[in-house]
């Protein structure tokens, strides 16, 4: 959305993908790939990664990125 800054649009549509089916759990989350998509430096991804771990979407796993939770 207009307006948000980029960690929030980049949550928004990794949750909108995770809840779609499009990235699946146990799937590893490039945050590299996802910079480039964005346009956006790595910072911001990992911004968004941290607000999805709180929300228990994804799992932060130190130097190996983001994998996503199984859903219950």
């Amino acid at each position: 959305m207009k307006g948000e800054s980029p960690a929030v649009t980049i949550r928004r549509a990794i949750e909108d993908e995770v809840l779609q089916g499009l990235i699946v759990p146990g799937q590893r989350i490039d945050e590299t790939k996802l910079a480039k998509r964005f346009s956006v430096l790595g910072a911001s991804v990992r911004e968004a990664m941290q607000q999805i771990a709180a929300s228990g979407l994804v799992q932060l796993r130190g130097r190996h990125g983001a994998i996503v939770a199984e859903l219950t």
